[in-house]
């Protein structure tokens, strides 16, 4: 870049209007372009579980950590329909049961199970609550890596990664952790992250969800 920009200085007086033009371009396309694949790259880096609590207590075997984060009610983004939710779980075939106040949708792959709820909503009724206009999670169990959440978290990663994604310090990365537990702070929604030697070996996903 530096040499470039010197040629242009010293023979700016030799160009044509259209030759210098053409550099300039070549050099604003060239900052330009390195400059988003660096932005991209870093935000995948930096992503960490925001609004987490001042709880973070040890059980045990367990980790627990409070947070308030959308990840914990969305961990794979945020659906209005079933064909959205379909193109994201795209190697999961959905078995789909409908209800008259709801649509249950059950994903199933090898060992692993997704279980989502979609309701119905009559157009003329009070709505009480626009988040609940989402597809909602009801309970997950993964056990390989073909099922992959938000931010890249999958089975077959290690814990001191997801330690540092879930923004908790170092000091808790203890060899005597085999579980890490994401409480919800607003409502009954649970991650259970299990771990063996150190490397996520499943994630279960648990609400408290009642159909009466």
């Amino acid at each position: 870049m530096i040499e470039i920009y010197t040629i242009v200085i010293k023979n700016m007086k030799q160009l044509s209007f259209f030759q210098l033009f053409v550099i300039i371009l070549m050099c604003l396309y060239t900052g330009c372009t390195s400059k988003s694949v660096n932005n991209e790259i870093s935000l995948k880096d930096k992503w960490t579980l925001s609004e987490l609590l001042d709880t973070i207590k040890i059980k045990q075997d367990t980790l627990q950590i409070a947070s308030c984060d959308p990840f914990l009610y969305y961990p794979f983004g945020q659906f209005r329909d079933i064909d959205s939710l379909n193109r994201r779980l795209s190697d999961l075939q959905p078995e789909i049961i409908s209800y008259d106040d709801r649509t249950d949708l059950i994903y199933s792959q090898n060992e692993n199970k997704l279980y989502f709820l979609k309701y119905v909503f009559d157009k003329n009724a009070d709505e009480f609550n626009l988040e609940h206009k989402f597809i909602q999670i009801y309970s997950v169990n993964i056990v390989d890596s073909s099922v992959i959440l938000n931010h890249n978290i999958h089975v077959g990663m290690s814990k001191q990664i997801l330690l540092q994604m879930l923004n908790v310090p170092y000091k808790y990365n203890s060899e005597d952790i085999k579980i890490i537990e994401l409480v919800s702070g607003l409502t009954g929604i649970w991650h259970y992250y299990v771990f063996d030697e150190d490397i996520l070996s499943e994630i279960i996903i648990k609400t408290d969800y009642y159909f009466p």
